[in-house]
């Protein structure tokens, strides 16, 4: 008996002492929760930002075009040249009300690689349309947007207001570090109109071409509507690299393409321009009324085809209908397609 009651006293002493112990290790906890200091907002959103940075200069999203076939760029390019001639487009609603679409024309980006007769297609298109086309070869930003000239201060006139109602064919360009080329053509293809200031000052203020060329109050004013086709070697995905560079494929038709030997050989084996490019004769009137009847149509069609639902390629299908004067289901959804890139993530290379 006494070993057992030994025992027992032992036991019971040892569980006094654990739950002494455990008393004193929870109260510690109790107290730093109530005095423990919590990261603030501000230190949880510098945290996110820091992880974020650090992701985008580890990886990079890269932007995949679907390839239009060699054969209906004649289609795509007549699309641009025939819409320039179009002041505007006014759309009718149900509740009869109505309103001008803000952009009538297309833009496309014509985009392979070398020796694929981008600059011969240039050709035949000024040849073909010679009223509706300028040509205009590696563009600069002061060429595209006019400049002030240092010593006698004077200003060339910016070939976007000598573009103005027809169709500028740019083949490649020159783009600059800070990106002004394309912030200035991202302006001009969606508003029909661009300014900046300036810090050389004109002798005298300049206002020509109705008021589409203005040069006062220490900046340039241009005002011109046009469609652009331009003709570069440069990938989709490596325009698509900044902002803005997307932003200006996301207003164009991208039409990338590339030629099989089978294609080379039927373009060179004939003298017949109609087998390269030819004027397939569309007679847009230059203000088109879209009904409700066919705005609705448009409408649903956009609503059940396009998967991103971008606004931009529903008023592309409303520029087609517009240019073509009917419908054509075909080829508003290749318009989709091509509108439609597919994208992912990828380690940047090491440069």
């Amino acid at each position: 008996m006494s070993i057992e009651n030994s025992s027992d006293s032992k036991i019971a002493k040892w569980i006094v002492s654990r739950k002494e112990e455990q008393s004193s290790d929870i109260s510690p906890q109790v107290f730093d929760a109530k005095t423990e200091t919590r990261p603030s907002v501000d230190e949880f959103s510098a945290e996110a930002k820091r992880i974020f940075q650090q992701r985008k200069d580890e990886f990079e999203t890269v932007y995949i075009y679907q390839a239009v076939p060699p054969d209906r760029l004649n289609f795509f390019l007549n699309l641009v040249i025939y819409s320039s001639g179009i002041r505007c487009i006014t759309l009718h609603y149900a509740d009869g009300t109505a309103k001008n679409l803000p952009r009538c024309v297309f833009h496309a980006l014509l985009t392979s690689g070398k020796g694929s007769l981008k600059s011969t297609r240039f050709d035949e298109l000024l040849r073909l349309f010679p009223e509706r086309t300028i040509y205009r070869d590696s563009i600069t930003y002061a060429a595209l947007c006019g400049s002030i000239d240092k010593e006698a201060k004077v200003s060339n006139v910016p070939t976007a207001v000598l573009t103005d109602g027809k169709t500028l064919l740019m083949d490649e360009i020159i783009r600059d570090r800070e990106g002004n080329f394309t912030k200035a053509l991202n302006q001009l293809t969606e508003r029909g109109s661009y300014w900046r200031d300036i810090a050389i000052v004109p002798k005298k203020p300049i206002n020509l071409y109705d008021g589409r060329f203005v040069v006062e109050n220490g900046h340039i004013f241009i005002k011109s509507r046009f469609s652009l086709i331009m003709a570069t070697m440069l990938t989709p995905s490596q325009f698509a690299h900044s902002e803005i560079g997307r932003a200006l494929l996301d207003r164009m038709i991208v039409l990338d393409f590339g030629l099989t030997l089978d294609d080379k050989l039927k373009i060179l084996s004939t003298a017949k321009p109609e087998s390269f490019i030819c004027d397939l004769k569309f007679n847009p009137p230059s203000e088109v009324d879209i009904s409700y009847e066919n705005y609705q149509k448009i409408l649903d069609f956009w609503t059940e085809n396009d998967q991103q639902h971008d606004i931009r390629r529903f008023g592309d299908l409303l520029r087609c209908f517009a240019v073509m004067g009917r419908h054509d289901e075909d080829t508003y959804q290749e318009i989709i397609r091509l509108g439609s890139p597919i994208s992912y993530e990828r380690r940047r290379r090491n440069r």
